[in-house]
């Protein structure tokens, strides 16, 4: 199994996502490591087991209500066009970093 630099490395090139964009979703004022391990499998939503390279299951059990899953179904489907109808609606409530990451992936299709 991989170590954990490289199983973070892979998640994050796999998901588009920037190292800096981690740091805010983790938080970096965490009191121990322990804290940015969890915060980092929160923020990536794996488990910290998968991070570890205990498990090759990445996936942790999902917070997400029956009402966000079908929203993301939903997008699933849309169009190109309706996503970016959709992503614009989004904007608003987006993060600086957040945006930066859908940004990022808008400019790699």
């Amino acid at each position: 199994m991989p170590d954990f630099g490289t199983t973070l490395k892979n998640l994050l090139d796999d998901r588009g996502i920037s190292q800096k964009w981690l740091a805010d979703a983790a938080g970096t004022n965490k009191s121990s490591r322990l804290d940015i391990l969890a915060s980092i499998a929160k923020a990536l939503n794996v488990s910290t087991d998968y991070l570890l390279g205990i498990t090759d299951v990445p996936q942790r059990k999902s917070e997400l209500t029956a009402e966000e899953f079908i929203l993301i179904s939903a997008f699933r489907r849309a169009s190109e066009r309706d996503a970016n109808i959709i992503w614009s609606i989004l904007g608003t409530y987006l993060t600086p970093s957040e945006h930066e990451l859908i940004d990022a992936q808008q400019e790699n299709k």
